[in-house]
């Protein structure tokens, strides 16, 4: 931080404060926690689907402490988020944050859903429609830059034309406003001990991103050889895959009352998300 710069009188004697970044810093952070706290009360107050008559309450967000920007997101409330009212406080949870111990606490955990669905079962495409928007304001609250997508309901969210089985472990950067990366969702490592490893490596994959920037991958997504062509979030794909993608995102598609640039973004395979 710049330190503060003085005026000099006549006397040598220093005068008011000219400038103070320390100022605007804590400034910023008031601003943020006020934001995160409208937010989070929206949330609680929320009655937008019929997960609010089967939960025991709704679960905001927990912003961290420093870096909210980085935001890891999980699927739905479990049992014990939904006793607790706090996200990732159960197994899965705690099996995650226990392999980021320097950083737990220093992060933002969100689900897509906030309610718990009955029986912990996966929510409908309608659940997480009537849920979106406090989703998303919730990561503009907290001014989202990184996202760690934990699991297939919550890579969905952003690129539903992708598999995670596919693209797991790939950078994007969803809607231009985010660069996210998509893993294995931590109950499922709890339930195959070979997916361990797999989990240990993308979680190191997504803090050197954090550290050293946005990556735009060099190989084909699809099949590892040298990508010649890009979407409009950076994923390469060789020429043939390519063209076979481009096919496939345009059949069956009308096209009807979509402007001409609509037209183009979604032909190159982007879609605009947010």
């Amino acid at each position: 931080l710049v330190s503060p710069t003085y005026s000099e009188s006549s006397t040598g004697i220093p005068g008011k404060i000219i400038h103070q970044t320390e100022n605007w810093v804590a400034r910023d952070e008031k601003l943020t926690r006020a934001r995160v706290a409208t937010v989070k009360g929206r949330v609680e107050r929320c009655t937008a689907c019929d997960l609010r008559e089967t939960c025991s309450q709704p679960v905001p967000m927990s912003q961290g402490k420093s870096r909210s920007e980085v935001v890891m997101i999980g699927e739905a409330p479990g049992q014990m988020e939904d006793e607790k009212h706090a996200p990732f406080v159960g197994p899965a949870g705690k099996l995650i944050r226990s392999m980021l111990p320097e950083y737990g606490e220093l992060f933002t955990w969100l689900n897509v859903v906030s309610c718990r669905p009955p029986e912990n079962r996966q929510p409908n495409k309608s659940e997480i429609a009537s849920c979106r928007q406090n989703f998303v304001q919730q990561l503009e609250a907290v001014q989202a830059k990184y996202l760690l997508l934990l699991g297939g309901t919550a890579f969905s969210v952003f690129r539903p034309d992708l598999k995670i089985s596919i693209h797991r472990g790939y950078v994007f950067t969803p809607g231009g406003r985010y660069t996210a990366m998509a893993t294995l969702h931590p109950s499922a490592v709890l339930r195959d001990k070979g997916n361990r490893q797999v989990f240990k490596l993308d979680l190191a994959k997504f803090l050197d991103l954090i550290q050293e920037g946005y990556k735009i991958e060099t190989k084909c997504i699809l099949c590892g050889h040298e990508a010649v062509n890009w979407d409009v979030d950076g994923v390469g794909y060789c020429w043939d895959h390519f063209r076979t993608c481009q096919d496939n995102w345009t059949k069956g598609w009308s096209g009807y009352g979509k402007t001409p640039k609509v037209k183009r973004r979604i032909r190159a395979g982007h879609r605009q998300l947010f």
